[in-house]
């Protein structure tokens, strides 16, 4: 999610951030409106129902945040692979250090203002374990506490989890790989484990807790902790690790010719709409494997790489490099950590000055908040993000492939 400028930047990233982020807060929003029941009328295919797309939406959303965090997150670690260790060494005090500084002091100040305004409900020592496993990050590790003081909170403590993962990631690749492995086949290892391992949390968090007595304020059935754990995630990650190494080994061909472009433009259109097609039936994967575990990550992967490595500049990646789409993009972050507080103050505290007018509608108030987190989102873009981000791209860890890391 973490976005940020460079004079030579990966076309299509931030917009896809900005429709990953569009697609979150459309699943709160409905959330915060009551969850109505959302459809349209069709005279071809009758009463089409909506909310369960808006459910499947937010799962995508947060899917393409994770895959986009590893596919940045290894750039640096695949020039040292692919380069044979010997010209790109790898700094892993400064990588761990950049990771948290960037991310860090945003999320903390997140924490306090959620702390000091909205978690009020509670005594004085619940709400001192709040902020303290929050500050530790280990808030997502308990029921008690995954879902208090934010509930999109837990996204930022799983997404450094695996900043920590990420490293071993490349440890058990780089071990293979000495094995005389093909780097292919190394990860269809990668991506084969990391989908059984989710499907083992989702099983575990779903099924095979419901006859264990566990203390339900540390995990409990159809819980959150397992299936927001970094564990759950890891196949979405992993896919971002593989789409790396692709954009890597590629992107330094020649520019594409038309036919080629046409070509990356007839895939993107098509995983488009396989991902319309899935939102629009998702009733039918009620249950299944976490994050639709392979499809939704092929998908996704290969959405990514038809945006990255294409050289067009019309269709569906033009669309992306609107600058008000593309800007969202860049104050994802931001936007995320704030958007459920103004949701909240927006549908239960402006409410009396409202009235009867329309403006007390669900959706206007929608799109009241989200106007309203556009504009906490750039002010604290421009006040903490944006200048974290700014000072570290100066200070490149290890080779100088210039992106929106």
């Amino acid at each position: 999610m973490m976005s940020s400028h460079s004079e030579t930047r990966i076309r299509g990233l931030d917009g896809l951030r900005a429709v990953a982020i569009f697609m979150i807060f459309a699943l709160h929003a409905w959330g915060h409106s009551g969850e109505p029941s959302i459809t349209i009328a069709s005279t071809q295919f009758g009463i089409i129902e909506l909310t369960p797309a808006i459910e499947l939406g937010g799962q995508i959303g947060v899917a393409i945040f994770f895959i986009i965090s590893g596919f940045l997150l290894s750039l640096s670690f695949w020039k040292h692979i692919l380069t044979r260790q010997d010209k790109y060494p790898l700094q892993w005090k400064d990588y761990f250090k950049r990771r948290f500084l960037r991310i860090y002091p945003s999320y903390i100040l997140a924490v306090i203002i959620y702390a000091l305004v909205h978690d009020t409900n509670h005594s004085f020592n619940v709400r001192a374990i709040h902020i303290i496993s929050h500050v530790l990050l280990i808030h997502n590790l308990f029921e008690v506490t995954i879902y208090n003081i934010s509930t999109p909170l837990w996204f930022v403590a799983t997404l450094v989890q695996l900043y920590l993962v990420l490293p071993f990631i490349f440890l058990f690749i780089s071990y293979l790989y000495q094995k005389d492995l093909t780097i292919p086949l190394i990860l269809l290892i990668l991506f084969v484990i990391a989908g059984l391992i989710g499907i083992v949390f989702f099983e575990a968090a779903t099924y095979l807790l419901s006859n264990i007595n566990l203390d339900p304020r540390i995990i409990s059935i159809n819980g959150r902790v397992l299936p927001q754990s970094p564990f759950s995630n890891l196949a979405s990650f992993s896919t971002g690790v593989i789409c790396s190494y692709l954009y890597v080994r590629h992107s330094g061909r020649k520019a594409a010719s038309h036919l080629r472009s046409i070509t990356f433009e007839g895939i993107t259109i098509v995983l488009v709409l396989a991902l319309l097609i899935i939102a629009l039936t998702s009733n039918r994967f009620a249950g299944f494997a976490p994050s639709l575990w392979p499809g939704l990550q092929l998908i996704l992967g290969g959405l990514l790489l038809a945006l990255t490595l294409s050289h067009h500049r019309f269709g569906i990646i033009q669309l992306l490099e609107l600058y008000p789409i593309r800007y969202l993009g860049i104050i994802s972050f931001s936007f995320y950590l704030y958007h459920d507080l103004i949701l909240w103050n927006v549908f239960n505290r402006l409410r009396p000055f409202l009235g009867e007018t329309v403006l007390n509608a669900n959706l206007p108030k929608c799109l009241i908040a989200f106007l309203l987190t556009i504009g906490v989102a750039w002010g604290f873009y421009t006040l903490v993000e944006g200048r974290l981000t700014t000072y570290f791209m100066k200070r490149p860890i290890q080779w100088h492939l210039k992106t929106s890391t």
